[in-house]
């Protein structure tokens, strides 16, 4: 399990240089003025709306899913390294209803569900 988080780390970080990364029609990762990259989703009409704010440091899609692990910000407004979440994202969710924003869950989880979805993947 280990080996998919440092796979999907990689990939966030080869691709450090982008500052756009579409992942399908309605999510996207976007550094917009700073280097920490968010989680956002497009509607319809292409307006964006936040479900994840920065610094998302890796991503998977796999199936109807999206696996993020993300570092949140201190008090200061920097990336807490210290105490990642975790966020399993389902793609068949309109993410512009506010009240629809998703919730961090457990490492062990969050571990459980990509290992049970995404057998093989990286």
């Amino acid at each position: 399990m280990k080996g998919y988080i440092s796979l999907v780390l990689l990939l966030i970080l080869f691709s450090g240089c982008k500052r756009q990364v579409k992942i399908d029609n309605h999510f996207l990762l976007s550094s917009f003025d700073t280097n920490d990259l968010c989680l956002i989703y497009l509607d319809d009409n292409n307006l964006m709306f936040s479900v994840i704010k920065e610094d998302v440091i890796a991503y998977l899609k796999c199936s109807n899913h999206i696996y993020i692990i993300q570092h949140p910000l201190d008090t200061m407004g920097q990336p807490d390294g210290h105490d990642p979440q975790y966020f399993v994202i389902d793609t068949a969710v309109d993410y512009s209803d506010e009240k629809m924003k998703p919730y961090s869950i457990s490492q062990s989880r969050f571990e459980e569900m990509l290992k049970n979805e995404c057998q093989g993947k990286s």
